[in-house]
């Protein structure tokens, strides 16, 4: 050998590092992002539904590349206003707009009233969640929280990944 050590990392001209020897634009790092973000909990959909103030919220993310990752924690403040089914809007970025990306994880929550898990479901295009209780009285297992389902001291919890 000519006794030089391996090239382990590189930096692009055109922006981003590659490791090991790879020279690809399309495998370099080139986005890492970490923060926090602000949910809102409206009942009867994202965008005409009735804003609920909640409690006891933290939401923070990380994005390393196209892929994010959410972390979300609260509660309702007071008894839910509004009717319909459950949404929490306010991702830090569009879910990508990919046919059958649906990006779903297991969620926990407490005074949440019909007893069983729930999901926290994301929509293609858009900044929000449904938040789903699991069923097995519906076609597709799951169905969305309602507002009767809900009181005041409601809890959510989820952790989301996605791609934008």
């Amino acid at each position: 050998g000519s006794g030089l050590p391996a090239e382990r990392m590189r930096i692009l001209a055109g922006g981003g590092l590659t490791f090991n020897g790879d020279t690809a634009a399309a495998n370099a790092l080139d986005d890492y992002e970490e923060g926090t973000w602000t949910p809102v909990w409206k009942f009867g959909g994202a965008s005409s539904g009735t804003v609920n103030t909640q409690t006891d919220n933290a939401a923070w993310y990380t994005k390393i590349g196209s892929m994010v990752t959410v972390w979300y924690r609260g509660a309702l403040a007071n008894s839910p206003s509004g009717s319909g089914s459950l949404v929490i809007t306010g991702l830090p970025y569009t879910i990508q707009n990919t046919t059958n990306q649906y990006p779903g994880t297991g969620a926990w929550s407490n005074l949440i009233t019909f007893g069983g898990g729930i999901a926290a479901d994301g929509n293609p295009n858009s900044t929000f969640v449904n938040v789903e209780k699991l069923s097995s009285s519906t076609s597709t297992g799951v169905a969305n929280v309602q507002h009767s389902d809900c009181t005041q001291y409601s809890q959510v919890r989820f952790i989301l990944q996605y791609t934008v």
